[in-house]
Parts: structure tokens; C-alpha cells; sequence
């Protein structure tokens, strides 16, 4: 199982390692404005969360929301610039609850009409490694959190491992050769580089550590090269560019192919015979990947599928999109999640876009709707001015994720007025079900102990 383990690491790095080309973002400014609201049946959840799910419906189905998002260039590019405003209305309280987040990927600023005149600085180099310790030190899998919220979690933290790749498998364009000795000599480095590398190490952790496969990844690296020998052509590997298509060779097998439609990689067997295959397709309106992992042609180590269909093509109409995932396989808990959005779009005089959303969450085995979130998104033009550099923001407030017990004692005292203002308001709205489940989350994740203890 260890040898499994350890094969397994392995394809999946070199999977994720596989270079996508840089793209030069615009430095376009765009701009959304939202009306959302929900609604949430726990009826429809299973039977074993619906108690403590009550709550959470009951305060969900008296929220709304309405925000302003503004930002530059590619919004997931790390280097984009953003500006957001989001009001919470709850029950009776409109705009109860006011949150304004700015910056840059690597730093966000967050203030609220709960933190008076203060504002907290979120270092998002430092989030994944700060909900690792969250885990460990206190048990909260903080982590899961991280990985979908971490600007950086899926770029800067392979930064260092480009750094080594790139120079031997993109040195150059088009049509080329990448020399074997090249391939094999730039294998170690890479592991060392993995290994020495804080951000690649915690990225790894918060992905892995619940199934128990991160401590093999570095097991791993290190035999790449020996296993890449056995498979290696001597010339190494050709990658061939034409007529809008890439394909890698290495001999008679074909590693990568990529055109119009999408791609695939295919990695060759381990000594053992384990093997890792994924795939994208995608049309004008549907993308689907799939990974999979397993002995020969099985996917009984990870069988992933990933897809979205019926989405806005950027023309007026109305359409049903359809977003669905499975997981199986041992590695990780089988999971099955399915959204459905309805969705109109037309265009305002001003040539943007506005949409009328329904998208509902709903039971995989059922079909009952769990969750559903329904408004409108606007585009618009910003009207706030962005350009944030990290340099300026880093001070901006008060680094939430590493604080001492007199600057957090501090920060505590400056914000207790403005916070007891700002929240009794929505703590009068809320049902006697939403404390009752709030208590049931503290005490799942020992967080209501951890308090206890320290007021004892």
C-alpha cells in the first residue's frame, strides 16, 4: 500500500506540474452589482444533518444580500486589483451588517461597521499556513476553507516549482525537443525545491492531509526520476505545435495533447502498474474534466468528474446551466454534488450585460432542492479607484493572521463598542433554532470546551 501511496503522489504532481502557458491579463477595469436571497430546506438534507441544519436554514431564509464587486484585468489573476462592498440585511435590519474588502491577492483589507475605525489585513500568503496550525492546534479543518478562499492556493504555491520546470520544459515555443538528460537532471531539483519550499509544503498539507497521502509526496519526487528512465525515449520528449494543436511524445507514447476542444494527459504506468489519466473537453457552452487514478485501466483510487453545462455564452437569451460533481474511489470520501441555475440575460442601453438567476443546490439521490440562491447580477463601471500594491496595504490594518496576545488584546478592546452596536440588532432577529445550531457547530469542533477553559 505504501509503494501505491507513494506512485500515487507522484502522478498527481507532475499532473498539476504540467505547464500551463503565462497569458498577459488586461488591465481592464469591470464591475458587478447583486441582489441576492435564499432559501435552504433541511428537509432535504440527509437525515443526519437536519437537526443541526435548522438553524442555519432559518437565519439563511430571512438573509439578504446586496454587493458591489469592482476589479481590474482577470479577477482570478494574481494580478488583478479588487474592491467590494457587501450589506447583510437580516429580518427586519436592512443593511444590518456592512463589509468592505479591497486589495490585491496577496493582501485583502476588510473593514465593517462591526470594527468601527479598525480594519484587519488578511495575508493570504500566510492563510493556508495559519488554518494548518488552526487543525492542528485546535482541531478546526480550517484548512478545507482555505483551499477554496487562498488567492494563492493553486499559483504562488507551485511559483518555486516553475521556477525549476519551466526553463527545461518551456525553454522554448512551438515545435521543439526536450532533451532526456534535461528531463532527468531537473527531477531531483525539483523535489529538493519542493521540499525546501513553505508554500508548495502547506498547499500540500491542506489538500491531502485528511486522506493521509501528503507525508508520500516527497517519497515520491524523489523517485521520479528513476521512473521517468523507464519510460523516457532517448531523445526525450517532442512536443509538436501545429495548426492550433500540441501534442508531447516520448517515443511511441503520447503524453499530452491539446486542441480546440481541450486535452489529455496521459502518464505512463508505475513499476507497479497504477496509472493517472485526465482530461478536458469543452464547447461554447460545457466544460467537463475528469481525473483518475487507479491500477490499469481502473479508477479505483480516484475516479473525479467535474462538469458544467448550459453556460451564458454571452448573448441575450435564457438557459438552464448545469454544474455536477463525483468523486469516487478509496482515496477520498465519495462525494456527489449538483447545481442547477436558470438564468436570463439582457443587455442594458449601455451595452453591459444583466442577469436573472435561480440556482439551486440540490439532493444528488432526491433531486429535492437544498439550497437555493436566486437575484440579479449587473454589470457596471467601477466607480472607486483601483491599483492596490502589496507594499500599501500591508499596513493597512491589523494582520489577523499573526497576532500577539497584547495586539490581539488590544484590537479586542478598540472594537468590543462598534461590535456590540453593530450585532445585537441581528442578534434580536435571529430564532432561538439559529443559537441552538450555532452551539451544536462549537461544541462538534470542541471550539465551545476550548472557550470554556479559557474563561475557567
Amino acid at each position: 500500500m505504501n509503494r501505491l501511496r507513494r506512485a500515487l503522489a507522484l502522478l498527481m504532481i507532475l499532473t498539476l506540474c504540467l505547464p500551463l502557458g503565462a497569458r498577459a491579463e488586461e488591465e481592464e477595469m469591470h464591475g458587478l452589482r447583486m441582489e441576492l436571497s435564499f432559501h435552504m430546506d433541511p428537509s432535504a438534507y440527509p437525515q443526519e444533518e437536519q437537526e443541526m441544519l435548522q438553524g442555519v436554514a432559518d437565519l439563511l431564509n430571512m438573509l439578504q444580500v446586496r454587493s458591489t464587486l469592482a476589479w481590474t484585468g482577470n479577477l482570478m489573476s494574481q494580478d488583478t486589483s479588487f474592491d467590494s462592498q457587501v450589506f447583510f440585511s437580516v429580518g427586519e435590519q436592512a443593511d444590518a451588517v456592512s463589509l468592505h474588502l479591497y486589495g490585491a491577492p496577496s493582501h485583502i483589507v476588510a473593514g465593517s461597521n462591526l470594527l468601527g475605525d479598525q480594519q484587519v489585513m488578511l495575508n493570504m500568503l500566510a492563510w493556508l499556513e495559519f488554518s494548518m496550525k488552526a487543525y492542528f492546534y485546535l482541531d478546526l479543518p480550517l484548512q478545507n476553507v482555505a483551499l477554496c478562499t487562498s488567492t494563492y492556493a493553486h499559483a504562488s504555491a507551485f511559483e518555486a516549482l516553475a521556477a525549476v520546470w519551466d526553463p527545461v520544459m518551456n525553454a522554448g515555443q512551438g515545435t521543439r525537443t526536450v532533451d532526456r538528460d534535461s528531463i532527468l537532471d531537473m527531477l531531483p531539483r525539483l523535489a529538493e525545491t519542493a521540499q525546501a519550499d513553505r508554500a508548495f509544503s502547506y498547499w500540500l498539507q491542506a489538500l491531502l492531509l485528511a486522506s493521509g497521502y501528503d507525508s508520500m509526496v516527497m517519497d515520491a519526487l524523489y523517485s521520479a526520476a528513476d521512473w521517468a528512465d523507464g519510460f523516457l525515449a532517448q531523445e526525450g520528449i517532442r512536443v509538436t505545435v501545429q495548426d492550433g494543436e500540441e501534442t508531447w511524445t516520448t517515443g511511441e507514447i503520447t503524453l499530452f495533447h491539446q486542441d480546440e476542444n481541450g486535452w489529455t494527459l496521459t502518464l505512463p504506468a508505475t513499476g507497479e502498474g497504477y496509472t493517472a489519466r485526465a482530461a478536458m473537453t469543452q464547447t461554447a457552452d460545457s466544460r467537463t474534466l475528469r481525473l483518475c487514478f487507479g491500477l490499469e485501466e481502473e479508477a479505483d483510487v480516484l475516479d473525479l468528474s467535474l462538469s458544467a453545462t448550459g453556460l451564458p455564452t454571452g448573448e441575450d437569451g435564457a438557459g438552464t446551466a448545469m454544474l455536477s460533481l463525483d468523486r469516487t474511489g478509496y482515496m477520498f470520501e465519495e462525494k456527489h454534488l449538483r447545481w442547477q441555475a436558470d438564468w436570463s440575460r439582457t443587455t442594458q442601453a449601455d451595452g453591459l450585460g444583466a442577469w436573472e438567476v435561480r440556482a439551486a443546490q440540490t439532493n444528488a439521490e432526491t433531486g429535492a432542492e437544498m439550497l437555493v440562491l436566486s437575484g440579479t447580477i449587473t454589470q457596471c463601471m467601477p466607480d472607486v479607484a483601483l491599483g492596490w500594491e502589496a507594499g500599501e496595504l500591508i499596513n493597512a490594518g491589523v494582520n489577523l493572521f499573526s497576532v500577539y496576545e497584547d495586539t490581539l488584546s488590544a484590537f479586542l478592546q478598540s472594537i468590543q463598542e462598534p461590535m456590540l452596536q453593530g450585532i445585537f440588532p441581528v442578534l434580536v432577529e435571529l430564532p432561538a433554532s439559529s443559537y441552538q445550531s450555532l452551539f451544536q457547530f462549537l461544541e462538534q469542533y470542541g471550539v465551545l470546551e476550548m472557550l470554556m477553559d479559557q474563561v475557567s
